[in-house]
């Protein structure tokens, strides 16, 4: 009998940590390098070990960990696999063509396109309460009598001062009296 060698597919991991794992002992990373390809932390790596997930991972006795590939597959963690979009798409929006250029500023123009519409939006609304003062305003004229002089506008009488210790009396403490008169100049 010869042996042949046998081809391990590594991207078909599977999710089961009790699953077979295929010997790829020749592939190993270091901790610092198994957490950099797979984006888990140190810790979480190294707690993993601890509970007994990486079984073909050892210590060496300055603590540092050897961590075959096929144990970080077996767990699901895929090393130097592409990590997902940073934002979701705009589900409304079209899908940009490749060889497509964004101008840098479009972001930008977009935000003052939808500030310019927002604008619009409240002058409008005003010019409707104008036009609803102004008739209110001859309706109101056409239901005096003519002749009738329009009613005096009366003017508000100035505010009276009154001393802050007269206000608070003379047993709230120091400083309350003088913050209260600070206030009240």
């Amino acid at each position: 009998m010869t042996d042949t060698p046998q081809v391990v597919d590594l991207t078909k991991a599977t999710d089961s940590p009790a699953a077979p794992v295929p010997d790829t002992r020749s592939v190993t990373f270091n901790l610092a390098e198994a957490s950099e390809a797979t984006g888990i932390s140190k810790r979480t790596l190294s707690r993993r070990f601890q509970e007994g997930k990486l079984p073909n991972t050892s210590q060496d006795q300055s603590g540092a960990y050897t961590i075959p590939i096929g144990d970080l597959l077996a767990l699901g963690y895929r090393p130097h696999a592409p990590s997902p979009p940073d934002a979701p798409l705009d589900a409304g929006a079209p899908p940009l063509a490749t060889g497509v250029t964004v101008h840098p500023d479009s972001e930008e123009l977009a935000r003052v396109r939808a500030d310019l519409a927002n604008w619009r939006a409240r002058a409008e609304e005003r010019e409707r309460v104008i036009e609803s003062l102004q008739e209110a305003l001859a309706m109101a004229k056409r239901a005096l009598p003519p002749g009738d002089p329009p009613p005096p506008v009366i003017a508000a009488e100035p505010a009276q001062t009154v001393p802050a210790q007269a206000v608070l009396g003379t047993r709230a403490p120091w400083w309350r009296r003088r913050r209260a008169a600070q206030w009240l100049e």
